[in-house]
């Protein structure tokens, strides 16, 4: 973690975090992102740590891979959901589960979990992003 930024800044747009354990993936993603909007992105490889990372960041938003060792992505979004400083941030899981056209029938679940491919598309993801309080 000590190659990315904790510290949110006032200048950023949006503050994203991305929690995938497949880092040069997420680096892959924090640049496509970064080429398109001023964002200030956060990626951290160890769900266990999601929870601290998200009370020392404050994203705006949370990128979530869904199947990860130790933690899933439904074991973080919990965890996120049960703590007061954290269960306003919208989560959006990333998965390789599902195809885009399956991701686009079901963009958000009966739960109101969002979901996008890991060949996500990005404009997609930023109006995600950008609609996100």
């Amino acid at each position: 973690m000590s190659d990315n930024k904790l510290k949110a800044s006032k200048d950023a747009a949006r503050r994203i975090l991305i929690v995938d354990d497949n880092r040069p993936w997420a680096e892959t993603l924090k640049l496509r992102l970064e080429e398109v909007a001023d964002y200030e992105i956060c990626i951290e490889s160890d769900s266990r740590r999601a929870v601290t990372v998200g009370r020392e960041f404050r994203p705006h938003c949370v990128l979530l891979d869904i199947q990860m060792p130790c933690l899933d992505g439904g074991d973080v979004a919990a965890r996120y959901g049960r703590d007061p400083d954290l269960r306003h941030i919208p989560i959006a899981f990333l998965t390789g589960m599902l195809t885009e056209k399956e991701a686009n029938a079901r963009r958000k679940d009966q739960h109101g979990q969002v979901f996008f491919p890991k060949m996500v598309n990005i404009p997609d993801l930023v109006k995600f992003i950008e609609t996100v309080k």
